[in-house]
Formats: structure tokens, sequence, C-alpha cells
């Protein structure tokens, strides 16, 4: 009978993975420390500005396609701390299926962004 593997070592496993990925792209990016420990249930991970990504324990129960999309979402978070734009094309060029998953969702919330900045910029 084949061992599951643990949450923890899944997540450390599939950042072992997409880690070449992201730094084959953006080679100044040292890479950062990297925890799993347990977050609130809405939030997959979350990466400090001094660098430091924290990846939801619970996150290694699910796909490995998941995991990875979560491990490139805080990834891109190093070069963009936001949701702009510039993030989410950043986040294609690393998961290009996350806009097909998420597309419609993503592209409203982005309109959305626009629309504030074009609004703040005209007053």
């Amino acid at each position: 009978m084949r061992q599951k593997t643990a949450p923890k070592e899944k997540i450390l496993t599939e950042f072992n993975c997409c880690w070449p990925i992201f730094s084959a792209k953006h080679p100044s990016v040292t890479c950062p420390n990297v925890e799993v420990s347990l977050l609130p249930p809405d939030i997959g991970g979350r990466t400090a500005s001094n660098g430091k990504i924290t990846i939801n324990v619970t996150i290694g129960n699910q796909s490995t396609e998941v995991i990875r999309h979560v491990i490139f979402h805080e990834l891109c978070h190093l070069i963009h701390l936001n949701h702009s734009r510039e993030f989410y094309d950043a986040l294609d060029e690393l998961d290009p299926l996350h806009r097909k998953r998420n597309g419609a969702y993503l592209e409203k919330r982005l309109q959305n962004l626009e629309n504030l900045t074009e609004t703040i910029n005209i007053q």
C-alpha cells in the first residue's frame, strides 16, 4: 500500500518544483524562506514584505494543481506586492491555467481596480 505524503512535505516538495521555474524567469529574486503553518481557512498563503512566504498547511490536502497555483501566486508577490495587472501577468506566465479556472472573477476584479484608479485620477 502506498503511503500518503503529509501535507507539509507535499507543499515543500511542490515548492521545490516551482522555484526553478520561477527563478528562471526572475533570476534576480533570491529564494525565499518558506514556512508551512495553519492560517485562517480563507487564506492559501501570504508573502511578507521581507520575502518570507507562508503557505497554509491545509493546502497540502488539495491537488498538485492547486498547491502549485498557491505557490506561484505567493512567488509572484516577491515581485509585485499587490494584485495589479502586472501581478496577474506574471502569474499567467507561471500558471497559464489560472485564468481559465478563475477568468471571469479575475477579469471583473481587475476591471473594478482599473475603474477605481481612473476615478481617483480624474478627481
